[in-house]
């Protein structure tokens, strides 16, 4: 899609800029605005058309691009609705033969990106972790598990009290027990907190390697020894 470009579902939204760029996208992500003036994010898969199920395996359903899939996005907006930690998914439509999601924006850094920037300011970095530790607390006690755990997939804000707030991005493989696939795949396993746990250290390579592992090769990397680990730990369901 071209800057400036027009695409309408509920609404018309006007592209403005393309965001998080890479070289092997599963899809295109765009900065849009409503006639109001309000922003939001267009996600545009742009190659394949987005599948509900592509399972790797027995007992999972992972796949690219499955946020996109009539399924799964109605299963998220469903769930965005009455969850206010879960991004918004807002539409769906397609345009020029490709389906569009629209999803609410939050606008902020990434926490890799946070952390490596105030690398010299431990409080503002504790902080940083204390929030992540509190919104991964609240999606694994209300069942969800992101899926994909790296720090890239989490946004850092400042609410109006100049605290700082965690937010969880990109839900192509999105778990919860509620989802269709999830049961068919008998996803969470004999275990039900396997999807859980793989949130927090991932032994596959296929995804993120977990938030909490990051965290560990973050706190080495920057020569905080426990610092970070510890400091989850002692706020990650409210231990």
């Amino acid at each position: 899609m071209n800057i400036g470009e027009k695409i309408t579902g509920k609404r018309t939204y006007s592209i403005e800029k393309r965001l998080f760029t890479n070289d092997r996208p599963n899809a295109n992500i765009y900065l849009c605005k409503d006639k109001d003036g309000n922003n939001f994010i267009a996600k545009h898969f742009y190659k394949q058309c987005p599948m509900p199920n592509v399972a790797y395996g027995k007992k999972n359903h992972f796949g690219r691009r499955r946020d996109g899939s009539r399924v799964v996005f109605d299963e998220i907006k469903l769930q965005s609705q009455s969850n206010d930690f879960l991004i918004k998914h807002l539409d769906r439509f397609k345009y020029k033969g490709k389906w569009i999601i629209i999803l609410e924006y939050i606008q902020g850094q990434t926490l890799t990106e946070y952390i490596r920037k105030n690398k010299e300011d431990a409080s503002k970095i504790h902080s940083a972790v204390k929030a992540l530790a509190k919104t991964l607390s609240t999606w694994h006690k209300n069942g969800f598990a992101h899926g994909d755990p790296h720090l890239d997939n989490s946004i850092i804000t400042m609410d109006e009290a100049n605290q700082p707030k965690v937010s969880l991005i990109d839900y192509c493989q999105l778990h919860h027990e509620s989802f269709k696939y999830c049961k068919q795949y008998n996803c969470f396993g004999t275990d039900t907190k396997r999807r859980i746990k793989e949130d927090l250290i991932n032994p596959q390579e296929n995804f993120g390697r977990g938030f909490k592992q990051e965290l560990i090769n973050l706190q080495i990397e920057l020569g905080y020894g426990n610092d970070f680990s510890e400091t989850f730990d002692a706020h990650y369901l409210n231990k």
